[in-house]
């Protein structure tokens, strides 16, 4: 795969814990391990498209802390080019703790100054003009805005990550995004339905963009050209689903970046996402194509 990403949002340092049990609120509690990794939605994504073959370039506004020094340097690591990210004097770079239980589920608690998510974005439209696809994360709300409006105004495809976030989306990000991935419970809440189906057919009847939502261990659904096709998941063994939708989303804007159709770019993205969930944080998550490749074929 070849397509060159730019991924618009939020980079984090993940402190993550492994544990062997639930955790006991009000309790002391014992981790088994203990890593620091890059994380953040638009992050994690960049990381996962350099490693499937893509040419990723992250936008994200960091502090110059050594929190933010430990990302950049993750980031290059990982093949994404960090040359655009915006490092901020007196800011602090976002930080999240993140447990890790014995099924692999993981609980997150992120803290993110405003300075950082009030950062203007820094790219002009003949910047934008490298790329083929955007994907933005609604966490940095103002970047997200601006990229979606430079690809618009350049016809570059689009793809909009809606995940938890702690303020209210601006709904330009709606509009302006050509595919918007929804992940379960932020589908849930923004349509006021449990039903997946339900809540992605209201959407749909709203915007001509592509819509879908991740399901987690049930796959994905993708409301392309008004149908609802289903998108299964793949068994494997989960070790951690830390940034497991996060690898989705930069797996699916490669497809999109290379052409490929919504529903072939989310079985090929939900394949990613399960493979990096059979593998802990802190080695080497991110799959390749070849990968990918190897594991749709075995599930045909």
């Amino acid at each position: 795969m070849t397509g060159r990403v730019l991924c618009v949002g939020i980079a984090v340092e993940d402190l993550v814990f492994r544990v062997p049990s639930a955790l006991v609120p009000g309790h002391k509690n014992f981790a088994s391990s203990q890593t620091v990794a890059v994380g953040g939605p638009a992050a994690s994504a960049a990381s996962a498209i350099a490693g499937l073959g893509g040419a990723s370039s992250l936008v994200a506004p960091l502090g110059d802390d050594a929190a933010g020094a430990v990302i950049v340097r993750g980031l290059v690591e990982a093949g994404v080019d960090a040359s655009n990210i915006v490092t901020l004097a007196g800011a602090a770079t976002p930080i999240s703790t993140v447990v890790v239980d014995a099924d692999g589920e993981r609980t997150i608690v992120n803290q993110c100054e405003d300075m950082i998510l009030m950062t203007d974005f820094p790219l002009g439209i003949d910047a934008m003009r490298d790329f083929d696809c955007v994907l933005v994360d609604v966490r940095w709300q103002t970047g997200a805005v601006r990229a979606l409006e430079l690809a618009s105004e350049s016809s570059i495809p689009t793809v909009v990550d809606i995940d938890a976030t702690d303020r209210a989306v601006d709904p330009r990000i709606l509009r302006l995004g050509g595919h918007l991935v929804f992940s379960r419970h932020t589908l849930e809440a923004f349509t006021r339905t449990a039903d997946a189906r339900e809540g992605l057919a209201a959407v749909a009847d709203q915007t001509p963009a592509v819509v879908a939502v991740t399901l987690g261990a049930g796959g994905a659904l993708v409301s392309e050209d008004g149908k609802v096709i289903e998108v299964p998941s793949f068994p494997v063994d989960v070790v951690d689903t830390l940034g497991a939708g996060d690898i989705f989303h930069g797996s699916y804007a490669l497809g999109v970046a290379d052409g490929l159709s919504a529903t072939v770019a989310a079985r090929r993205a939900s394949a990613a996402a399960a493979i990096a969930c059979s593998r802990p944080t802190g080695t080497r998550r991110f799959p390749t194509a070849e990968e990918v490749d190897a594991l749709l074929e075995s599930t045909r």
